[in-house]
């Protein structure tokens, strides 16, 4: 019996991000991020590891042909690297098969029962407030040099 090996699973930024009329589909994936961590827990003695990958917005064509223009400034709005994105703040297929690729390879020999969020930044939590205008009187030059359009 050969030892050793990767598994990769699929989930979604939806396991953690709670939308209305996404119920089942979060739960859903919930589910795949669990079962990512015990399987890790109980195959880590074989040296397999199990990893999975939590996509964001992707231009899939499902995605493409059904997100409406008021849904895709939102998902725009809501992602730090949405304007390098080809796709208005969508990812694309290859984003995701790179995540898995590094999870299938050598390069994660040392990773188990993680789940890497590939979504532009879409998955973090929504700011508290907007403090530029603060950081602008405390650091006037470093602010005007770094970040000219806050403040």
């Amino acid at each position: 019996m050969g030892k050793g090996g990767s598994i990769v699973a699929i989930s979604s930024i939806a396991s953690s991000r709670p939308a209305a009329f996404m119920g089942m589909y979060s739960v859903s994936k919930a589910a795949i991020d669990e079962l990512v961590r015990v399987s890790a827990a109980e195959l880590g003695r074989f040296g397999i590891r199990v990893n999975g990958v939590r996509p964001g917005w992707v231009a899939t064509e499902t995605v493409v042909a059904t997100t409406s223009p008021a849904n895709m400034k939102i998902i725009a709005d809501g992602t730090p690297l949405a304007h390098l994105s080809t796709m208005g703040g969508l990812g694309q297929p290859e984003d995701i098969g790179r995540a898995v690729v590094y999870f299938a390879s050598d390069y994660s020999s040392w990773v188990t029962g993680q789940l890497l969020g590939v979504c532009g930044g879409s998955s973090l939590p929504p700011p508290s407030g907007d403090f530029g205008s603060i950081a602008t009187m405390m650091f006037p030059d470093e602010m005007s040099r770094d970040f000219p359009d806050v403040g």
